[in-house]
């Protein structure tokens, strides 16, 4: 006897034995913090008691407003294998994937198959993040796709994601204190919101708006693992180099933005472009600087670099760029200053020496 298939579409019903622990404790904290603010306000104390009695209160007050708005915690069967999905906030729109099947389905108070080939209005179709450099689906003659229409991907973008230690941290945090991910992705001239990048828990997440395109992408990737486990930071493609005399080639929007030579007068080396990252912090460069500075006159101007800052203050306040520079004269400058990765290091040595 074969077992029928599960149907296309399934209802979503609370899942009362987890709301009720939850509703319970949320209750609880709402009311000590209460208590502890009377007692405090009576008995006078200071500012600090107060304050995290205050933020107790608000802490189970708040689990109680979005239990009661929301709905709380939720159970669907997935609509193609029958194997039970589990989420919070019954009330809110949902895509998620099954663990059992790997299907995925969306919805609100029902659960709906998605089709193999859909394309989501926003990205929405998650992977975990791998180690080391990502691998992009290419067309034949070698160009990246783009994650939205799959046509060739003529030019990159970045995207960004910051991880707050904590809803309540990050709204008194400054920004220094927030780690920022960036990653570059392929994008066509029509599409710029094929790929996002999240943060969640302290676990890097690629999002696609193509569900074709992130299978593609996780087959290249292996290491993109569901359900959300721990995982390692994800590690991204270094920019391409290319001669500042092709990129110009292509005709770019930001061409005349550019101000370099085509060639080092220094090195008579081509000048070469790629994506790095800029500061919106103001440097006062050194009189030894401004010396290096004259002997490598096509060097990365200060504040720039090929790689995300490492200290938390230059990280929060990069921003990405594109960058024209001599390899010569950026590893002449590296060499007195620092301020090169060695993955950034060896590319700079290859192209440098194949120019000579």
């Amino acid at each position: 006897m074969t077992t029928p298939p599960a149907p296309q579409t399934t209802r979503v019903a609370l899942d009362r034995a987890p709301n009720r622990i939850a509703t319970l404790v949320a209750a609880a904290l709402a009311l000590a913090g209460g208590a502890l603010l009377v007692v405090g306000v009576r008995a006078g104390w200071g500012f600090l008691p107060l304050f995290w009695s205050g933020v107790l209160a608000l802490a189970g007050g708040t689990a109680l407003l979005g239990r009661l708005r929301g709905g709380g915690f939720a159970a669907a069967p997935c609509p193609r294998c029958g194997a039970p999905l589990r989420f919070t906030h019954i009330a809110a729109a949902r895509t998620l994937r099954c663990d059992a099947c790997g299907g995925w389905s969306s919805g609100r108070e029902t659960m709906q198959a998605i089709a193999d080939d859909h394309l989501a209005d926003e990205p929405v179709f998650t992977l975990i993040a791998p180690t080391g450099p990502l691998r992009w689906p290419r067309s034949p003659s070698g160009a990246p796709l783009c994650p939205v229409c799959g046509g060739e991907a003529r030019r990159e973008r970045i995207v960004q994601a910051s991880d707050p230690t904590g809803a309540l941290v990050a709204a008194v945090a400054p920004i220094s204190l927030r780690t920022l991910t960036t990653l570059t992705v392929p994008a066509c001239d029509a599409h710029d919101d094929g790929v996002a990048l999240t943060v969640v828990d302290g676990v890097v997440e690629l999002a696609f708006r193509s569900l074709p395109y992130s299978r593609a992408f996780a087959a290249l990737n292996p290491a993109t693992a569901h359900p959300k486990a721990a995982s390692a930071p994800v590690e991204a493609e270094a920019p391409p180099l290319q001669t500042l005399a092709d990129y110009l080639a292509t005709d770019p929007p930001d061409r005349h933005a550019i101000r370099r030579p085509l060639a080092c007068p220094a090195h008579h080396e081509p000048i070469m472009t790629a994506l790095g990252y800029g500061t919106t912090m103001e440097y006062l460069p050194s009189q030894e600087w401004m010396e290096s500075a004259s002997d490598h006159p096509c060097g990365l101007d200060i504040g720039e670099s090929l790689d995300l800052p490492s200290a938390p203050l230059a990280r929060a306040r990069a921003v990405p760029q594109r960058l024209t520079f001599c390899c010569a004269c950026v590893l002449g400058m590296a060499a007195r200053h620092g301020g090169l990765s060695p993955a950034s290091r060896r590319r700079l040595e290859e192209r440098s020496g194949r120019a000579r």
